[in-house]
């Protein structure tokens, strides 16, 4: 825009007697005010207003006025989402405004009269990715006028160039075997305690992760689960054995939550891991591995933008230089975790107190809030999509097929009850978890011993020799080892000697073979989430084909073919592995809270069961048979059922009964109609009126004085009213089968029945009973009339002929006697019934007359 002037005669105005002088153009300039941007940091984009916005975009139309901000892709450069097949977009803005689904900002005039600057945010996407070097990318600028909704005028105003800087390296910490850690920072060393530590703590926000260690082999100590905390949440990922032992020993997900769930808090699984996503994009993996007869699981997290120097714990901390001194919880002490005392030391400060345990959950606490701005994401090809946490990106990582089962987890919360805290009333979508019990006591015991390392040579005659050439079989040998040495920048060292310490101290050269598959999936994760992958071209190779193609677990056990990570069984065998036969027989070990559901605080519809040889299949069921449990009614049918199942790993299916009435129930699992699990109990209960317990394969209920009714087959809190009669109460302390009547307000004066429900149903049955009282006057009054007219015929008869000689007449139903003089022993009844012309045989008479008997001299003579 510029202005232009003329000179004129004031008296002769209709020509032109100069040229124009203009000013400069003047154009709305912008410029950014950061020049490096890195993931976790917000950059500006100012736009330098110089006119009024209205001028900008056709001036003589009216509307708002605002400007677009849009991201240019350089196509096969950009990061690409290879599970989804989408781009990724490298950065997102900030929106116009809350209606405005577009990147940019507002203008109005108070920036042009003030002389601010428009401004528009700009953030790095939070991809888990690092970014090795800096590079640059483009953003179109327009300006759009909008009125009633509907765009009049869009204009370019031109392009800026945005940099974006390298980020820190995001390494992953990893806890794994018996168990040997990986810090964030690659450093490596041994933690050999019992009980329960903690892995990763954050300083400003509430989240936490905490690993959980057993005894598990001779001297070695393994993992055996994960607790999670998000606010005033816990998830508890759990594989540790109690004091029930259980054959197949699965992992499970208990979610224990105060409220709603903290926001933005994702559970997720793939085969035989569990996943967690804090709302920071901090991915916790939790995965089931076993080695011979040894179970446990592995600990991998993976850190966020948002854990760059905030967090602490035995995982170190985030963007910080190599090095072997770690801190302790008090933030000063150092300690050399390449000295083995020192590491003692180190792991027993980290040990998490009875009382702090998170085994249990959380006392509710002020949630931890976090105010999610909106982003925006303004490809330059695709329509403009904003939302809550979009700087977060959710693409899953390459060979990651991941079921989100967030809302499965909440169905089956747990309520809270921390160490050392009374167990407090459930919520309405919570249960009671008197199960965890039975947790072996040893495993949170501050005052347990630590181990030490092995000694050569091991009971089994193990030698140090063979233990590293063992382990450098599978560690070093193995095609992909040379590939992943370049990609990882290591040759091994640490993880040869973790597989020797391993050997040694389980006694087990199988230990091996764990390596080459930990190996692999360090390898892929580095590829995934620091070496993004292209888009593709017709010049490009998939990236992790080389290694994807050798990272089936197990390598399929010899029966199925590794694909992208995963194995496509042969026929006859299932399981992320292969290694289940078609014709095995599933096994049920145990079923969520050991069977028991208490009514008080959960609808108990949907129960997990767990085993063995589960397969994932449309033939898949839940059986189910009433149960007679002592103290409790028997059971109302003798019939089974079935129900679908939902599977959920191969040792893990889940059972529903909604819409079956819930009961005790036999509970056993089914792949196909031709095969069949064991059985379990399954014992729904209410504890207000009863207290059940399970013991092997037999319930047992005892009830509960004053707190509850129990009315057919249903439980009723105190004072519940009845469903049927406002009028009657649970009294358990009158009757604990019966309602009770209340003396309560109007209940008081008026009988049962008085209230609007009874006095409808009262007036219903009145009227019916009046009509039939109505009939039934009718019906007798018509009869009364028929035997009126047959007396009258019976006196006319008995006038007109020769008196009887006491005969008898006995008419049915109203006992009426006629008299006579007697004339003769006898009567001629022919005669009689011929002479009388309301009937001509005696059959006839009988018939009209409905007599019964005739009695002459007492002689009785019957029709």
């Amino acid at each position: 825009m510029h202005c232009c002037v003329s000179v004129y005669y004031t008296d002769k105005c209709t020509g032109v007697y100069s040229k124009e002088k203009c000013s400069d153009i003047l154009e709305l300039s912008a410029k950014i005010a950061t020049e490096t941007l890195k993931e976790g940091t917000t950059g500006y984009i100012d736009l330098i207003p110089t006119v009024p916005p209205k001028f900008l975009c056709n001036s003589t139309v009216s509307g708002t006025v605002h400007v677009e901000a849009v991201l240019k892709r350089k196509k096969y450069y950009d990061y690409f989402c290879w599970s989804e097949h989408r781009p990724i977009a490298q950065a997102v803005f900030s929106p116009v405004d809350a209606t405005n689904a577009a990147c940019g900002s507002m203008m109005d005039n108070t920036a042009w009269t003030s002389g601010k600057a428009y401004r528009i945010n700009v953030r790095p996407k939070d991809d888990r990715r690092r970014e090795w070097k800096e590079y640059t990318r483009t953003v179109s600028l327009h300006v759009v006028k909008m009125n009633g909704g509907n765009e009049v005028c869009r204009r370019p105003l031109g392009d800026v160039s945005v940099k974006f800087g390298a980020d820190v390296r995001l390494s992953s910490c990893k806890t794994y075997a018996d168990p040997h850690i990986t810090t964030f920072n690659k450093i490596y060393y041994d933690s050999f305690g019992y009980g329960e530590f903690v892995l990763y703590r954050h300083k400003t926000l509430n989240y936490a992760v905490h690993a959980i260690t057993y005894k598990c082999d001779g001297r070695a100590s393994c993992n055996c689960g994960a607790l999670i905390k998000i606010g005033n949440d816990v998830i508890r990922i759990d594989r540790c054995p109690k004091k029930r032992r259980s054959r197949s020993l699965p992992m499970k997900a208990y979610l224990f939550k105060n409220g709603e769930l903290t926001p933005g808090t994702k559970f997720w699984i793939r085969r035989r891991t569990f996943i967690v996503t804090l709302p920071t994009g901090t991915r916790i993996s939790v995965t089931k591995t076993q080695l011979g007869k040894v179970k446990f699981v592995n600990i991998d997290i993976k850190p966020s933008a948002a854990d760059v120097n905030e967090v602490e714990g035995m995982c170190g901390r985030v963007g910080v230089d190599r090095s072997f001194l770690q801190f302790g919880p008090d933030g000063n002490r150092e300690y050399n975790v390449r000295d083995r005392q020192e590491v003692k030391k180190y792991v027993r400060a980290w040990q998490v107190k009875y009382t702090d345990s998170l085994l249990f959950g959380v006392r509710e606490t002020e949630k931890t809030k976090l105010d999610w701005p909106t982003w925006c994401e303004c490809p330059g090809n695709g329509k403009p999509t904003c939302g809550r946490k979009f700087d977060v990106e959710t693409c899953t990582s390459y060979r990651r097929k991941e079921k989100d089962k967030t809302n499965y987890l909440i169905k089956q919360a747990l309520v809270p009850r921390p160490m050392g805290q009374r167990h407090r009333r459930a919520t309405e979508d919570t249960v009671t978890n008197e199960a965890f019990e039975d947790l072996d006591p040893t495993l949170v015991d501050p005052t347990a011993p630590i181990s030490s390392a092995p000694d050569w040579p091991t009971a089994g005659g193990i030698t140090e020799a063979t233990a590293k050439t063992e382990c450098e079989k599978f560690i070093l040998k193995p095609a992909f080892s040379a590939t992943c040495q370049d990609k990882l920048q290591t040759n091994f060292t640490d993880e040869i000697e973790f597989c020797m310490m391993d050997i040694g101290l389980t006694d087990d050269l199988e230990m091996a073979k764990y390596y080459e598959v930990l190996i692999k999936e360090e390898c892929m994760d580095e590829l995934s989430d620091n070496e993004a992958p292209r888009e593709p071209d017709a010049k490009t190779k998939d990236p992790f084909s080389v290694i994807v193609s050798q990272l089936c677990p197990s390598d399929c056990n010899g029966h199925g073919i590794c694909n992208s990570s995963e194995c496509q069984c042969q026929d006859g065998y299932s399981g992320d592995d292969c290694s289940i036969s078609a014709t095995a027989v599933p096994l049920v070990d145990e079923l969520t809270n050991l069977g028991l559901c208490d009514l008080a605080s959960s609808k108990c519809e949907v129960f997990s069961v767990y085993g063995d040889n589960f397969i994932d299949s449309v033939d898949l069921k839940c059986h189910y048979k009433e149960a007679q449990v002592t103290g409790l009614p028997p059971p109302s049918r003798e019939d089974s059922f079935k129900a679908d199942a939902d599977f959920f790993t191969d040792d893990q299916v889940i059972c529903k009964l909604t819409g079956y009435t819930v009961a005790p129930y036999r509970v056993w699992v089914r792949n196909k109609e031709t095969d069949s699990s064991n059985s379990q109990l399954y014992l729904p209960y209410h504890s207000a009126c009863h207290i059940c317990t399970i013991n092997g394969d037999v319930g047992t209920c005892t009830q509960v004085l004053n707190k509850g009714c129990f009315i057919n087959r249903v439980c009723y809190e105190k004072d519940t009213k009845n469903p049927s009669d406002e009028c009657q109460v649970c009294d358990p302390a009158k009757n604990r089968d019966k309602w009770t009547q209340s003396q309560a307000g109007d209940c008081k004066s008026e009988p049962t029945g008085s209230h609007t429900g009874p006095k409808i149903l009262g007036l219903i049955l009145g009227s019916v009973a009046g009509l039939l009282v109505i009939i039934l006057a009718c019906f007798l009054c018509g009869s009364h009339v028929k035997k009126t007219q047959r007396r009258n015929r019976m006196q006319q008869w008995q006038q007109r002929e020769e008196p009887l000689r006491n005969v008898s007449l006995v008419e049915a139903g109203q006992g009426t006697t006629l008299t006579g003089t007697p004339v003769a022993p006898r009567i001629n009844f022919n005669d009689l019934f011929e002479r009388n012309t309301l009937g001509t045989t005696p059959a006839a008479f009988v018939k009209n007359r409905g007599i019964r008997s005739m009695s002459q001299f007492g002689h009785d003579i019957k029709f």
